[in-house]
Order: structure tokens, then sequence, then C-alpha cells
């Protein structure tokens, strides 16, 4: 695989690279932020719970 890009880079303008790995961080991101969404209920709800862990010093603090 590592080979095959290594010729296609050889062969290809440098825009179509920069262009493709723009793409590849873009649809990175997309995944990221989809997931984000996706738990953010979750999080937000054991947030609550560590907060109110804190306040009644079950957990220490700093």
């Amino acid at each position: 695989m590592f080979l095959i890009f290594i010729f296609l880079g050889s062969i290809i303008n440098l825009e179509a690279i920069v262009n493709f790995g723009y793409m590849m961080l873009f649809t990175l991101a997309i995944a990221n932020i989809l997931g984000c969404i996706l738990l953010s209920e979750q999080v937000a709800e054991n947030l609550k719970k560590f907060w109110q862990k804190l306040k009644f010093k079950e957990i220490k603090g700093r």
C-alpha cells in the first residue's frame, strides 16, 4: 500500500495530493463531530454524577 501511494505521488500533481489530504482530514473531522454529538447526552449525565460526588466528598478534589 505504501509503495502504491509513493508511485501515485510521483505521477499526480501536488495540488491533487494536497486536496486529497484535506478531504481525508475533513472526513475524519466529520466522524469526530458525529461521535461527539451522539455521546453528548452520556457525557452530560456522567458529568452531573461526577459533580454530585465531588460536592458530597465521595471523591477527593485537589
